[in-house]
């Protein structure tokens, strides 16, 4: 018994197969290795973390190595970018709101 691994929802192409339980067969890296899976992307442009969610991340990066520290970087100025190209729609009138133009 084990599990088979597709692509995404609705995509049954070439499943990969691995299974996590005992047995009498030596285990073998490659019935493990899910990194030739090509899965599709939840969010194309990324998500916004909130400022306690950001907060909560720089204070934690003291404890982060240095080899890690660059990709903690480049997330901060990332969400800081990300944040100043949302557009806020509660402070612009809606074009497609005809309900209370009379």
């Amino acid at each position: 018994m084990g599990i088979n691994v597709v692509a995404g929802y609705g995509s049954y192409h070439d499943p990969v197969f691995f299974k996590l339980q005992k047995g009498r067969t030596r285990k073998d890296q490659s019935s493990f290795n899910l990194s030739d899976v090509q899965l599709p992307l939840k969010y194309l442009h990324g998500v916004l973390l909130n400022k306690e969610e950001l907060r909560d991340i720089k204070d934690l990066t003291q404890f982060i190595s240095a080899e890690h520290v660059g990709f903690y970087e480049e997330l901060f100025s990332s969400q800081e970018q990300m944040g100043k190209d949302m557009v806020d729609l509660t402070e612009e009138d809606d074009p497609d709101d005809d309900l209370l133009d009379y």
